[in-house]
């Protein structure tokens, strides 16, 4: 194993236990969730998985990356590549793009699977890689981020960080953003690998940046969320938590939801860094939420799937997996998918009551 992927402490436990919604204190609209299928791969299950039309590609430590039909859970196929795969895919084109601790992005036929091309790198890829205008973009441990022109695989430019790069970069309007293991953020011209700026933190980097309404926002294992202005890197506002921040953020309407090692979820407005909630999960909370209307799914190290209502960050619902969940949930449509260190990928189906519980408060 790699010294720079922290492995999870597992906790084994009955899977399905608990697929009833916990008990909301009040004017919460109640999910329901039905457990649909799972899918057993060979070893952990660390990358998010990818939704497209019918079918469903996620990578496992069995160094397999697998389509399933996401109505069933059936296998389509399989690709071995050479170590892990805890990176998620990416879709472009007819092509399925993903990263190994092999050192290789893989290209794969969506249709067979079948290797179209490879793109050989210095290190380990953990990060999964980005699609922006038609160029790849992807980040190694050998503490380069690489941009590659998907037809037919050839790299335009490099451009070397003084550490790792474990999370994938974002992009929008002509820059690229990425974290390094060297306690900085960088904004990168999207043409060319020129640094438009840097940012320093005080820990590693191993979230990947949001960015939206000209703002990139990120964690640090220096426990801070950082606000910077897209164009100047600027810092307009942090929040600290009370423990390391190894979970993206996602953002909506405004807000920032993200755990940290605390076992804490945040929601924390962008604009004013105010704290809006925080809930106290069971564990670590390494996983990127996923927003689904007016919920939000995160997994723990514990092995616990967490629906939360996003607007008073009360529970709604849990259900037990037999392992770690270090990869962020994904939700599609009304279908929830996610893996675990129990080895296995599983799907759900979701829908609202219209009824709402009573009462008032805050958690």
């Amino acid at each position: 194993m790699k010294a720079s992927i922290r492995l999870p402490i597992l906790v084994f436990v009955l899977a399905g236990c608990s697929l009833q919604p916990a008990a909301p204190e009040s004017g919460v609209a109640v999910p329901q969730i039905q457990f649909l299928w799972e899918f057993s791969a060979y070893d952990y299950v660390r990358a998010s998985p990818l939704v497209v039309g019918d079918s469903v590609y996620f990578g496992s430590d069995d160094n397999h990356v697998r389509s399933l039909r996401a109505a069933t859970g059936d296998l389509v196929w399989e690709f071995e590549t050479a170590d892990n795969v805890t990176s998620a895919p990416v879709f472009y084109s007819d092509l399925l793009l993903v990263g190994s601790w092999d050192g290789t992005l893989h290209a794969l036929d969506v249709s067979g699977g079948h290797e179209e091309w490879v793109f050989p790198t210095g290190g380990p890829i953990s990060a999964s890689p980005i699609v922006l205008d038609s160029t790849v973009y992807v980040g190694s441990e050998d503490g380069n981020l690489y941009a590659i022109s998907p037809e037919p695989g050839d790299m335009q430019w490099q451009f070397q960080t003084a550490g790792r790069i474990e999370s994938a970069p974002a992009g929008a309007n002509g820059t690229i953003y990425v974290g390094s293991t060297d306690n900085v953020m960088y904004a990168i011209r999207a043409s060319d690998g020129t640094v438009v700026w840097r940012f320093p933190t005080g820990g590693d980097i191993c979230t990947s940046p949001s960015v939206a309404d000209g703002k990139v926002v990120f964690g640090s294992c220096d426990r801070k969320l950082y606000c910077l202005a897209a164009e100047t890197g600027e810092s307009l506002r942090t929040f600290e938590a009370e423990g390391a921040i190894t979970s993206s953020p996602s953002l909506s309407d405004g807000v920032a939801y993200f755990g940290a090692d605390d076992g804490l979820v945040y929601a924390v407005s962008i604009d004013s860094g105010r704290l809006l909630w925080q809930f106290q999960a069971d564990a670590i909370v390494q996983t990127q939420p996923a927003i689904w209307r007016d919920l939000l799914f995160i997994g723990t190290d514990a092995g616990t799937l967490i629906a939360l209502d996003r607007t008073t960050g009360e529970s709604v619902w849990s259900y037990q997996t037999g392992g770690a969940i270090t990869a962020g949930p994904v939700v599609s449509e009304d279908r929830l998918f996610v893996g675990s260190v129990d080895r296995t990928l599983q799907a759900f189906a979701i829908e609202l009551n219209d009824e709402v519980t009573s009462g008032g408060g805050t958690p």
